[in-house]
């Protein structure tokens, strides 16, 4: 089985919720400050990761390939 990390740039995120459509069980709009969350997801001072396995691959894929301001990273783990 493969994994992968999600990175999710949230500062420069712009909240348009395309991700959110895209993979609702592991995206959600923040109702305070309107920017995208990573439902699970570990923070630092910037950034925000969570890992995830390939049956989650393909709608993460999606919410990183729709996002009109590149914020999302998914590698795959090795």
């Amino acid at each position: 089985m493969k994994f992968y990390k999600i990175t999710h740039d949230r500062p420069s995120c712009i909240g348009c919720g395309s991700c959110e459509y895209e993979a609702p069980k592991f995206w959600k709009l923040d109702e305070e400050d309107g920017l995208s969350t990573l439902i699970g997801g570990k923070s630092d001072e910037r950034y925000t990761t969570l890992e995830i396995d390939e049956m989650d691959y393909e709608e993460n894929k999606n919410a990183c390939d729709n996002c009109p301001v590149n914020v999302i990273r998914i590698d795959e783990m090795k």
